[in-house]
């Protein structure tokens, strides 16, 4: 992809850099970071760069090719040499998908690549996979635990961008619960154990206009039969969701207090208004 390359992208082995001197001196180096880490130019020792980002590489490379280059080091316009570096192409890293994955695996990723891009690559989540509790693991240790319905639902993500044998596990959900009625969204839903009614709302897009947003039922299990649980608007965040729950928004059915009918054979039949 010819995207501009993200700030915190850090380098390493695999990454291609053009480097590019101007002013009262022009030269144009490309290289490769080796396996050690390190981009060799000739007439300089190797500088090593892994883990570098693009603006911390150009302060290394500024002090190294000062030696060759005096103008870098000069603040005189007549003498003065400029550097820029920029990546021309980015690495491949391989990244695990396993658990629940649509299509678990190894997967060769740009190394611009977000966790969202390699659970794209992996086919989505499966039926039973979690979507609030995907562990992002990096040398043995879990650094980010992902929760993708704050992209569904408001467009957040993660800015962590993957790296070479990185493993993205994603386990089997922990509670599910149903939404139905008089809302934007129905279907299953996933809630987290501390999330109470009001935030959790945002996940279904809140009620429909025709909904009663003063009270909800929640059809819940309890032992071996279920019980019907009715909140106030004012209580929902005190209300935690419990697995299995169903939540039910009723409709509400406005009364008129001036309407008359009209029906049969008139010109106009229909509602109007009693004056």
């Amino acid at each position: 992809m010819q995207l501009a390359t993200p700030t915190r992208y850090q380098l390493g082995p695999g990454d291609t850099l053009v480097v590019e001197l101007y002013g009262t001196s022009a030269s144009t180096y490309v290289g490769e970071i080796s396996s050690s880490g390190t981009l060799s130019i000739e007439g300089i020792a190797p500088v090593y760069l892994s883990g570098h980002t693009l603006s911390s590489a150009k302060k290394k490379l500024t002090t190294a090719l000062s030696r060759i280059y005096q103008g870098l080091r000069s603040n005189d316009p007549a003498t003065q040499v400029q550097l820029e570096v920029n990546l021309q192409s980015a690495r491949t890293i391989l990244v695990q998908v396993v658990g629940q994955a649509k299509v678990p695996g190894t997967y060769a990723l740009s190394g611009f690549s977000t966790p969202l891009h390699a659970i794209y690559a992996a086919g989505g989540i499966n039926f039973n996979g979690s979507y609030r509790m995907i562990q992002l693991q990096r040398g043995g240790k879990t650094i980010e635990t992902i929760d993708i319905y704050g992209f569904l639902s408001s467009g957040k993500q993660s800015k962590r961008l993957l790296r070479d044998g990185d493993i993205l596990v994603i386990p089997y959900y922990k509670s599910r619960v149903e939404v139905m009625g008089a809302v934007k969204k129905r279907g299953l839903f996933e809630p987290l154990e501390k999330e109470s009614l009001s935030q959790f709302q945002k996940h279904f897009g809140g009620f429909l206009p025709s909904a009663d947003p003063t009270t909800i039922t929640i059809d819940r299990q309890s032992g071996t039969k279920r019980k019907l649980l009715t909140f106030s608007s004012d209580t929902f965040d005190k209300v935690y969701l419990q697995n299995g729950d169903r939540i039910v928004a009723t409709a509400r059915f406005s009364s008129y207090t001036n309407k008359v009918s009209i029906e049969g054979a008139v010109v106009s039949p229909g509602a109007f208004a009693l004056e």
